[in-house]
């Protein structure tokens, strides 16, 4: 009797050593699926964010653009644009174009005459 005894508790312990690993296995396969949607989660997060900025400046852009579109829609705005792309002038008027001074041109080739050997024996 002492031995089915022995034996009913052995069995009862293995049985619940059995299921403390099984639970233990269960727990880490739930645990990684869990960590796997986290980290899925922040990635989705990141992504919104950038397509939130990506959609800010694409507001913008268009804002830009119909304003473009509404000066260029008027014979004024039309006649701006070409002027200041191709920088011609209407019949009878006059395009002065402004260049830099002479002298920091005259400054700057007296410079580059000057050679190296110039530089070293100043005599």
């Amino acid at each position: 009797m002492e031995d089915f005894r022995r034996q009913k508790r052995n069995k009862k312990n293995s049985y619940s050593k059995l299921l403390i690993l099984l639970l233990l296995l269960l727990l880490v396969v739930f645990a990684r699926g869990a960590w796997t949607v986290f980290v899925k989660s922040k990635e989705a997060k990141t992504k919104l964010d950038d397509s939130k900025e990506e959609l800010l400046l694409l507001q913008g852009r268009e804002a830009n653009l119909q304003e473009e579109i509404g000066s260029l829609s008027t014979k004024k705005g039309v006649d701006e644009k070409i002027r200041t792309k191709f920088r011609v002038a209407k019949e009878g008027e006059i395009m002065v174009v402004l260049i830099d001074s002479l002298e920091s041109d005259e400054t700057s080739k007296d410079k580059k005459k000057e050679s190296f050997w110039a530089k070293l024996w100043p005599f």
